[in-house]
């Protein structure tokens, strides 16, 4: 497989950073040959970033990425992205955490939003389970804008989801550290699954690159780049 300047010129037109569009770039060769991502997937994550974030109207999502120097075919790589991490990351272990981790995370952070809900089909970042309490930095930003009572489907990078808040959303300090005990357990392991998939793909580049023929010894930095910090508004969930 062969990465091309020019790919690499157009990526930064929106990065504003070479390394980093070439980093980018080179990661999502090397992932891709390990975990394909369907067109339709994408085309379906398309359509949900669509409805969710510009009611509808597509006109609106393709000025936004003119907007930022960003093509539909880019951002459809970002989308791609977006699956093909939820995808490793699924397969990736995580241990139970420690009660001192528990409890550390929720004397640290007693602002982050929590709401009651239910989803179907169970979703991680509600420990599995179809109805619990869902923590903010994990759960789609889109549950805590929902009006209680509201039933909503909503896209994340691990599938589609019908969802429905049963509360209006707290802070995590003024809920009893026993309630919301299931909910910093899933954050804490998502987080976990995080870390090791930035730790998988840095080793899987730095494989690669040992083969890799780069003109110039024009070599990239292997990296997890997120380029949803680009574009926020296709990020997933």
């Amino acid at each position: 497989q062969a990465l091309s300047n020019d790919a690499i010129q157009e990526l930064q037109l929106l990065t504003g950073d070479r390394e980093t569009a070439y980093s980018a770039l080179f990661q999502r060769l090397i992932e891709s040959g390990q975990e394909p991502v369907a067109q339709r997937d994408v085309l379906a994550a398309e359509r949900a970033v669509i409805t969710q974030s510009f009611r509808g109207s597509r006109g609106a999502y393709i000025a936004a990425l003119a907007r930022a120097n960003a093509t539909v075919a880019i951002a459809r790589g970002i989308l791609a992205d977006q699956l093909r991490r939820a995808k490793v990351e699924a397969s990736l272990s995580s241990a139970t955490p420690s009660a001192a981790d528990v409890q550390t995370f929720y004397t640290s952070y007693p602002d982050l939003p929590v709401r009651l809900v239910q989803a179907k089909p169970a979703p991680q970042w509600l420990g599995s389970k179809t109805r619990g309490l869902a923590l903010g930095e994990v759960a789609p930003d889109r549950l805590f804008s929902l009006p209680t009572g509201q039933s909503a489907t909503v896209r994340t990078g691990d599938g589609t989801f019908s969802v429905k808040p049963l509360r209006d959303a707290l802070s995590l300090g003024a809920v009893p550290l026993g309630n919301v005990r299931p909910a910093i357990v899933a954050a804490l392991r998502s987080f976990e699954r995080g870390q090791a998939y930035e730790s998988w793909t840095v080793r899987l580049q730095r494989s690669a690159l040992n083969k890799a023929i780069c003109a110039r010894d024009d070599l990239p930095q292997p990296a997890a780049v997120d380029l949803t910090s680009f574009l926020p508004f296709l990020r997933l969930g």
